[in-house]
Parts: structure tokens; sequence; C-alpha cells
């Protein structure tokens, strides 16, 4: 009987080894096609006009077809005389051009007159014909070349799993198994993301599922790395590139230092056309709630001949991530300068840095629910929100930021419940995340003060006690000023016209129309701000759950924050005040920062705050509302916790796939 099951499972390996290695060859040969260029010429007569020329579902620019005779009259690009439109596409590019006028208009591709029909042209290549055209000699040897390749990724998922259930977990492991999910995920993901359309959301939920089921009976930490590897990969590859608030700006400024170049400029820089070509194809709607964006975007941007040298007519605005600290873009920037060197495209270069990132965030997350020996759900909670792994999964300084932050949180707690005094190494320790976080977004000092609930017995005397706890408390506050004092003088326009906002002189001249303000900002968003906004409002907040999976999430996380842990510790009111006082000061330093920088006078609530901001703080707070009256009468809890965001993450998926479908 045993050996039956052994056989089975190896005939299922294989088969799964060959099912991978088929669509990865299939995928580079497609790749490879997409590189092939259509040419689209539109002959016009005299008065005929253009409504809207929409490749991929992403409106063009009329106005980057002018010439001497042509010209733009409300919002329509008109002809004054027979005229000839060029325009080039991928091969796998769909393209769609409305007609005012249409007058004697002709289109053809690559010398074919193709129809017009009712003054609307549409016209794309199906992906049966694609996937045809793309077949070749080469997809054999890619498949022969994939076997080895899918074999050796698919033994590490497995070992990685062996040593979750056998307590064996090293951080190697976790690493190798994120790699493979990575490599599976390049290899394949948007081919079937073409083929399949929003139907992606199937395999996505079986990968899901599978992992639910392997983990479910395990420890919170090993159950929190397994999720998040799968479902941040899953969202490096789901959102589409730069629809993460700001990527854009992030990913210039780690191009911008992959290029050496330390000459001082105005926040103004020259980048690569083919860069800038790919950035316009993905984020020219990324605030438009009607942002489509196809699985067949992505084939083009795979495998083509990047000329990194040849720069853009214009200079490319930087200057909201001009004066930021270079640590957090460090990943990005290392992948991007080896990335140029050997020809990596874009979508390549990006993807990387997604994930480099995310592992930082993964592993940070991971130690601190293992250290912490108290509340690991709240860890776990906030480690698994789906704008925590958004943020994570992104080109941006928040991924470093929430690492960071939450790592020391779980670090000081551990200090606190510990029965050994306080070391030197772990003072040590403390002492490089306070500079790694210092060296992130301001407004995070506040977090030492958790140091205060460290017994004073703890370390050597109550004088030197007194002395780490308001020097490690001084010394984030300054460094962080410092290292974000140049960023922050040069307000929310790259420095211009400052005095169109209300400013720190404001709120002391004027308190009580500031506090006004205030208390209208919390009663309209508090609730998004320490809940809501981490499952919910997606990318720029444009990506929002329609009612029902809504409500699901809703209920899933009121579960999974209130309901009582045999982990959680019963809090003294010191301690349960200083959790919650925290967040709160946090909450009260950011909303001042964005009322003094970004709120214009005049405006009747604070305008530039995003619930992103408060993650690195939302353990706290959860852990201020832990209780013990609502009991969860499961045996299983850690395996409910698996479901439940099991769950919350495929109905986020389906949100994020259908917003852009």
């Amino acid at each position: 009987m045993k050996e039956n099951k052994l056989n089975t499972k190896k005939v299922c390996f294989a088969i799964v080894i060959i099912v991978l290695a088929l669509i990865s060859s299939v995928s580079i040969s497609v790749f490879s096609y997409a590189r092939n260029i259509n040419s689209l010429n539109i002959r016009v007569g005299q008065d005929s006009k253009i409504t809207k020329i929409q490749i991929n579902g992403s409106d063009s620019r009329l106005d980057t077809f002018l010439n001497s005779d042509r010209y733009i009259e409300e919002e329509k690009l008109c002809f004054n005389s027979q005229d000839n439109l060029q325009i080039e596409l991928f091969v796998t590019d769909q393209i769609e051009i409305e007609f005012e006028e249409i007058g004697n208009a002709i289109v053809e591709v690559d010398n074919k007159v193709k129809k017009i029909t009712e003054n609307n042209f549409v016209y794309a290549n199906s992906m049966k014909n694609i996937i045809s055209n793309s077949i070749n000699i080469y997809m054999l040897i890619a498949f022969m070349v994939y076997i080895p390749i899918m074999y050796i990724v698919l033994k590490g998922i497995a070992n990685f799993y062996n040593k979750l259930e056998n307590k064996e977990l090293k951080i190697r492991d976790i690493l190798i198994f994120a790699i493979s999910i990575f490599i599976i995920y390049i290899s394949i993901f948007h081919v079937l993301y073409a083929i399949l359309g929003i139907l992606i959301l199937a395999p996505i939920t079986g990968i899901i599922f599978y992992n639910y089921v392997k983990v479910r009976r395990l420890n919170l930490e090993n159950i929190y790395v397994s999720i998040a590897v799968i479902v941040g990969i899953t969202m490096i590859f789901v959102m589409a590139p730069f629809n993460v608030p700001d990527e854009t700006s992030h990913m210039i400024r780690a191009y911008k230092d992959a290029s050496l170049s330390f000459v001082e400029d105005d926040g103004y820089i020259e980048m690569p056309r083919c860069f800038i070509n790919f950035a316009d194809r993905f984020a020219i709607n990324v605030q438009s709630t009607d942002n489509e964006i196809t699985g067949r975007m992505y084939l083009s941007e795979y495998i083509y001949d990047c000329d990194y040298s040849i720069p853009t007519e214009y200079l490319i605005d930087y200057r909201n991530v001009k004066n930021l600290s270079f640590v957090p873009y460090l990943p990005a920037t290392a992948i991007t300068f080896v990335g140029k060197l050997i020809g990596l495209t874009p979508l390549v270069i990006l993807l990387l840095s997604r994930f480099a990132n995310l592992l930082i965030v993964i592993l940070c997350s991971y130690i601190a629910i293992r250290k912490v020996p108290h509340f690991k759900k709240a860890f776990l909670v906030v480690g698994l929100f789906p704008v925590f792994i958004q943020q994570a999964a992104a080109v941006n300084m928040d991924y470093l930021t929430n690492a960071i932050a939450i790592l020391m949180a779980s670090y000081i707690i551990s200090m606190i419940y510990q029965k050994k005094k306080v070391s030197k190494k772990q003072l040590v320790v403390l002492g490089i995340m306070t500079i790694l976080l210092a060296l992130g977004k301001f407004g995070y000092f506040p977090i030492m003060l958790l140091l205060f609930l460290v017994p004073n017995e703890k370390f050597s005397s109550k004088k030197k006690a007194l002395i780490y706890k308001i020097g490690f408390l001084i010394f984030l506050f300054v460094f962080s000023y410092m290292m974000n004092s140049t960023a922050a003088a040069s307000g929310a326009d790259g420095g211009t016209e400052l005095e169109k906002y209300y400013g720190l002189k404001y709120i002391f001249t004027n308190f009580i129309d500031t506090m006004i303000v205030y208390f209208r900002t919390i009663f309209l968003r508090i609730d998004q701000d320490v809940f809501r906004g981490y499952f919910n409002c997606f990318g720029y907040s444009t990506i929002t759950h329609h009612s029902i999976p809504y409500v699901c999430m809703i209920a899933i996380y009121l579960v999974m924050i209130l309901s009582h842990d045999e982990n959680d510790k019963k809090l003294t009111f010191k301690e349960r005040i200083m959790y919650l006082i925290i967040p709160v000061l946090v909450i009260g330093l950011v909303y001042t920062i964005a009322f003094s920088r970004w709120t214009q006078v005049g405006q009747p609530t604070i305008w530039g705050i995003q619930a992103r901001y408060f993650l690195p703080v939302m353990p706290l707070l959860y852990i201020a509302c832990s209780n013990t009256k609502f009991e969860l009468n499961v045996k299983n809890k850690n395996g409910l916790y698996a479901l439940l965001t099991s769950i919350a993450y495929i109905l986020s998926f389906l949100t994020i796939i259908v917003f852009f479908s």
C-alpha cells in the first residue's frame, strides 16, 4: 500500500514537472515572438476626426500624434488634409480607434486592409494565433532546459514543507522556497494570465489552499512564512507595475542611484526612453477607477533589446523622493545596476526588485513572530494584511519601515517579558534596528517608548536603565528627524508655493480651527486608519472590494483581531495604556505632518493621509485590544487563522484581477 502511494506521488511529481516545463517553454517562445512589431497605417481624408486611440485598454495621448497638418480640438485629433497616421504596435497589443468623422479612412496592418465598423476600428491577434506563431525549434530546447530547472524548484518546495513539519526550518530554507515559487511565477504567470484572463484566479486559489492544507496544524510563525511567501509573490505579479502608490518615482530614484551619478540635480533627470515607455504603458491611469491592464500587455515586456543609452526628449520629475535616504533603495538599486549590465528589460528588473523587498519584509516579520513570547497573533494579522503585503511586494520606502518597526516592537516586547537581564548584544541589535528605522520614514520614534516597559531590574542599575531608555528614544527622534527633514522641507509639490499649506505656525496661532479640522478628519476616517484600510483600497485607493467580499473581509479580520489566543498574556493597566498610547501618538504625529505639509489652507479635512502609514504600530494597537472574553471554541485556532487568511487573499486577488480586467 505504501509502495503504491509512493509510486503515485512520483508520477504526480513527474506530471507537474512536465506541465510546468511545457508552459514555461511556451512562455519563452511567446515572449520572444512578442518582440515583433506590427506597423499600423491609417490613411485618413481631410476633416477626419479621431476621438480615441486606446492600446491595451489604456487611452493614448492624442497630442503625441500631432504634426503640422493635425491639430487638437475639443479633445479630438483633427486632420487638415489627407494624411497617413503611423502607429507601431507589438504583435501582442490590442488597439481600438474611435472616429467621429471617418471620411474615407482606411486602416492597414502590415499592408493588409482591415475593416472599420461603425466608425470604430478594433484589432488584436488572438492568443491562439500568438501561441501558434511563436512555436519553433527553440521551444523544444527551452522545454528540455526547463525539465531539470522545474525538478530542482519542486524539490526545494517539497523540502520546505518537510522542514516545516519537522520543525527544522532555517532561513536558507525560506529563501530557497521563495526563490522556487518566484521562478515558477516568472516562468508561467503572465502567459497564463493572457490566456485565462480572470480565470487565472483558479490556479491561484489552488496554490493558496494547497498551502493551507500543508500548514494548518503548524505554529504561527511557520503558518506566517508559508502564506506570506505565496501571497506575496502572487501580489508581485497580480498588482500591475507602478500601480502601488508612488512606485514610479521610487523606481526612478533607484535607477538614478544605480547610474552612480553623484552630480547634484534639481529633481529632474534624464531617463532611458525604454524605461519611461514601459512606465507609461502601465502607469498612465493609476489614479483612475477605469484602469484596464490585460495579461497580453506583459508579453512584449519580457524579452526585447532595451537600449538604456537612449534618453527621453524631456527630463523626468522625481522631486518627491530626491532627498530620501538611499538605504531603502539599496535592493532595487543593486538589481537595476546588474540588470542594465546584463540587458534585462525594465519589467524583469521591477519584478526582481519587488521580490527582493518582499523577502526582506517576510524574513523580518517571520523573526518578529518567532521572537515575541506573547501576542504572536497580533503580529501575524498585521504581517498578513493585504495592504501590508502590497507595500512589501513593491519598490518604495514602506517595505523597510514596516519590516524594521515590527521587528523592533517584537524585539522590545521579548525584552519586557524575558526572565534574564538585558544583554549588551541585545542593546547592540536594538541600536542597529534604531538606525535602520531612522533611515526610513519619520514619525515612528514613539515605538521606542516600549523600552520603558522593560523593568529597570533587567539592567545592571536603575541609572543605566534610564540612560538607555531615554538615550534610545532621543537618538531615534533626532536621527530620524535629521534623515527626513530635507525631504519634508520640499513640501507636497517639490518645494513650491509652500505658503498655500497650513504649516506649523497655523497650528499654534489658530488652535481651535486646527482642532476642528483634526476632529472632523478623525470622525470621517479613523476606522479606515486602524482597520478597514488594511484589507481594502489597494493601489492608489482605487481598487476596492464589492459589498459581499467587503463584508466577508470585515468579519474575517474582526474575528482574528478580537478573539482571545492562548499565546496572549493578561495585560497590566500600565502595559495596556502604553500599547495604546504609542499608536495614538504616531497617528497624531502623521496627522500633524499631513496637516502642516500637505493640506492646503481652507480644506475641511487633513489631506494626504493613507492608512498604510500606520501599519508599523498596528500590532501594538491590537495588543491593547486583546481580551479574554471573546473565546473561539475551536481545537485548532492556528488552522482557523490560516484558513481565514487564505480566504481573505482569494477575495483580495479576485478584487484586484477584476479591477484590471
